[in-house]
């Protein structure tokens, strides 16, 4: 049976029992046994509602075994397993069991039995048993996920491939099995879970044994067929055998892989072997980048050197699907010829020289994250015809062109399919008639110039955007994308002027790096701006609906929202206008699998700041003079204000604000006792950007709210939005909050930083866990500022 496919013809197994065997083609089509590949033996042996699948090599090796349903072979059952032609294990599937025979059983080919798997009635693996000389070897249990005993090679996978699962059949998925979860109440002492991953020689002497224990596992043992120990996996020095198998028992070694972990490097030495125990590659790798390789064949060895993981000294036989590359590096350039064939045919694609590294004379072969270039050159420079591959299996490129002295000059064919051809003249390496279509983009020349460019969508044939030139200046641009709600059209058209955006509708700007925003001109004078909310539409980024109007008047904005897109795209700002003046302000931050959205709209009154994920707030009013800041939940019930009760500097569990208020130091005294729950609360429940926020205002009373919300604005034409987040205030101008002392239960100062006037000279003390660390005595309220700025960016 084909590994991996289904047999050709369904019936054969319809007809099987009146037949004594059946014979394959290498296509396993059925024939006659003189052209035979493969053959079958009939009848087949029934096992309950199974039977019992073996097909052979014409040499009479068994190249599968598995159970499958009998009206159906493309349905297997359980286990199936495939062979090559020397006998050697080449594969197996792990399927359901959904028969009734809950019990499989496999066969040596003396006819002994080799392994035995029971299941579960839900079609999952219960218990592997195989055999040696008859005699039960290894046994191992899964039970509720968990695993016990010996698996050989490996503990089978808690997945399988589902025979009646075909396209979109509603065929339900075997039952997941978890293991039971863990108490932490429990007393009892949760048991270990151990098993073992063994692999033993044809002889029955263990060749491989690795224990995982409680979901770890231990350095793996290797032996011998003799019995003897001979290597052993540690921390610092990694041992990885692979072996050639028969039915999993070891013949011989297929490779030996050593990682040895020095203090700043790795070094990976792989070993492979042949079929006949001789080694037949020996590679190198320093940090993961290839270093050495030493390939022995027809009794030869030969050395291969690379540097930065690439080529460097040696004869390379490279092959990358169709091509096999033939070259020889010396000092990490190529010298001499190079030749490049067909791998499957062994045909000549590419035969050319080097000189001094370069291409010279012939055809040359250069493949470049999966585009593949023949290329044609003489005297070092490219000169007749050029053909392009876009996958390294194609026979037939995607496209070809002539040129000359280094120049594309000629034809050009661009195959978009078997049954279009693109075709253009270039002279002198600029296109001259013709089409071309380069990254999605259509492009039409005629006598030299460029008449038209039509972009598409990624992925399809549809016109998105159609430009139209007139000697070589962009004329027109029709958009085919998106909708204006307010003006219904099939697309939109600007007319330019000396290049310049002067009647109709243009794309100047992109918000998000992919989020057009629609601009309106009439007579070179920007009119109108269209956007959209895009968490409204955040599935249709192949066509937008634009339902929100900007109006500007003298190049300003009048009416509507102005965008202030993050160059990283982190961040993306709005400042709304009503009749010329800021009254909304939006910021959007983005990170990986986050978003969030904090909006400030300012009425004239009050400022309303609201959090789109936690659906907090902060209302900022004026009240008694004085500006009023209060928190809210997401249920708009009050969590904290800034009205707080004063007491005497020092008293316990206090907080002393010290603040520049007309030109003079002040301070304010509040108790934290009954504001610690709140405050708590608060931190809990609220974004920090908003704490940051309320942490700066809370105190700076006297700041009218117009003049707040100023600065809000001022923040975010800047796009200084960092501003917000830092521990310094945000406010600006002569009245602001300076620092903070906190004082501990016993009335003694513990955190923050005290400020103290004697006669103008100013000192500033930075406690830090009831202790001065930092104290300065400075003649200015300025030169305070700047010393706490340095402070706080030092602890930031």
């Amino acid at each position: 049976m084909k590994k991996c496919s289904l047999i050709y013809f369904l019936f054969i197994l319809t007809f099987a029992y009146s037949q004594d065997t059946i014979y394959f083609d290498k296509d396993w089509k059925e024939t006659t046994k003189t052209k035979s590949s493969f053959y079958r033996p009939l009848p087949l042996k029934k096992y309950g509602e199974l039977v019992l699948l073996k097909d052979y090599y014409k040499n009479g090796q068994l190249q599968f075994q598995g159970y499958i349903y009998p009206n159906d072979e493309r349905k297997y059952v359980g286990d199936v397993f495939w062979y090559d032609e020397n006998g050697f294990d080449n594969g197996f599937t792990q399927n359901i069991n959904l028969s009734k025979q809950k019990e499989l059983i496999y066969y040596n080919t003396d006819g002994s039995i080799w392994k035995k798997i029971k299941y579960r009635d839900f079609g999952e693996k219960t218990e592997i048993i195989i055999y040696h000389n008859g005699k039960e070897l290894i046994n191992g249990k899964i039970i509720n996920g968990n695993f016990t005993g010996s698996f050989s090679p490996n503990r089978p996978n808690l997945y399988y491939d589902n025979p009646f699962y075909k396209n979109d059949e509603s065929i339900p998925p075997p039952v997941s099995v978890t293991a039971p979860a863990i108490s932490y109440n429990d007393t009892k002492k949760t048991p270990n879970k151990i098993y073992k991953e063994v692999i033993y020689w044809q002889n029955g002497k263990i060749a491989k044994e690795t224990i995982n224990k409680n979901y770890s596992q231990e350095p793996s043992k290797y032996w011998d067929s003799t019995g003897k120990e001979i290597e052993k996996s540690s921390k610092e020095n990694n041992i990885d055998i692979e072996f050639y198998t028969k039915n999993g028992f070891a013949v011989q070694p297929k490779s030996k892989t050593e990682t040895t972990i020095n203090e700043n490097d790795y070094l990976v030495t792989k070993i492979l072997y042949g079929k006949n125990g001789k080694i037949i590659n020996v590679s190198k790798r320093l940090n993961g980048n290839r270093v050495e390789e030493k390939i022995y064949t027809n009794g030869k060895e030969i050395i291969l050197k690379y540097k930065d993981d690439k080529p460097f000294e040696g004869s390379f036989n490279d092959t990358i699907g169709r091509y096999n590359s033939i070259y020889q590096m010396k000092n990490g350039q190529i010298v001499g010829e190079a030749i490049v064939k067909d791998s499957k045919t062994s045909k000549i694609i590419a035969k050319g020289d080097y000189t001094n590294g370069k291409p010279s004379n012939g055809t040359f072969y250069n493949y470049d994250e999966n585009t593949i270039t023949i290329s044609t050159y003489k005297n070092q420079k490219r000169d007749g015809i050029q053909q392009i591959f876009t996958n390294i299996w194609d026979e037939e490129p995607s496209e070809e062109f002539e040129m000359k002295n280094d120049l594309i000059n000629g034809f050009r064919k661009i195959y978009s399919d078997e049954n279009s051809v693109l075709t253009s003249e270039y002279r002198n390496g600029k296109p001259y008639e013709g089409t071309i279509v380069e990254s999605n983009i259509k492009s039409i020349y005629k006598d030299g110039n460029l008449i038209q460019k039509e972009e598409f969508e990624k992925y399809s044939d549809h016109v998105k955007i159609i430009e139209t030139y007139e000697n070589n200046l962009l004329k027109t641009k029709t958009y085919k994308n998106f909708l204006i709600k307010e003006k219904p059209q099939s697309f939109y058209t600007g007319i330019y002027q000396n290049e310049k955006p002067f009647d109709g509708y243009f794309v100047n700007k992109i918000i998000l790096n992919e989020i057009p925003l629609i601009d309106y001109y009439e007579k070179g004078e920007l009119k109108y701006q269209y956007s959209f909310d895009f968490v409204k539409q955040l599935d249709d980024y192949q066509f937008y609906k634009y339902d929100q109007k900007s109006v500007y008047k003298n190049g300003e904005i009048v009416d509507g929202f102005e965008f202030i897109d993050n160059e990283d795209n982190a961040t993306l700002s709005l400042i709304g206008y009503k009749n010329g003046k800021a009254n909304y302000l939006e910021l959007n931050l983005f990170a990986m699998h986050y978003f969030n959205r904090f909006t400030f709209d300012y009425n004239g009154k009050e400022i309303l700041l609201k959090d789109f994920e936690k659906q907090t707030s902060i209302k900022l009013t004026k009240k008694n003079n004085e500006t009023f800041a209060e928190i809210f939940d997401k249920d708009d019930k009050l969590i904290l204000n800034n009205q707080q009760k004063e007491v005497k500097e020092g008293f316990p569990n206090s907080t002393t604000i010290y603040k520049i208020e007309n030109n003079q130091l002040t301070k304010e005294n509040i108790s934290l006792e009954t504001m610690i729950p709140l405050y708590e609360k608060a931190h809990n429940e609220l974004n920090s950007f908003l704490i940051n926020i309320y942490s700066s205002i809370a105190y700076n009373r006297t700041i009218e709210i117009d003049e707040l919300f100023d600065q809000f604005v001022e923040i975010f034409k800047s796009n200084n939005i960092q501003k917000l987040y830092g521990q310094e205030s945000f406010i600006e101008g002569s009245n602001k909050v300076l620092s903070s002392l906190r004082y501990n239960n016993e009335g003694k100062p513990d955190w923050g930083i005290k400020i103290t006037d004697t006669n103008k000279v100013f000192s500033v003390e930075f406690y830090e866990d009831g202790k001065i660390t930092f104290t300065k005595k400075i003649n200015s309220l300025d030169q305070v500022q700047e010393t706490i700025n340095t402070l706080i960016k030092k602890y930031e």
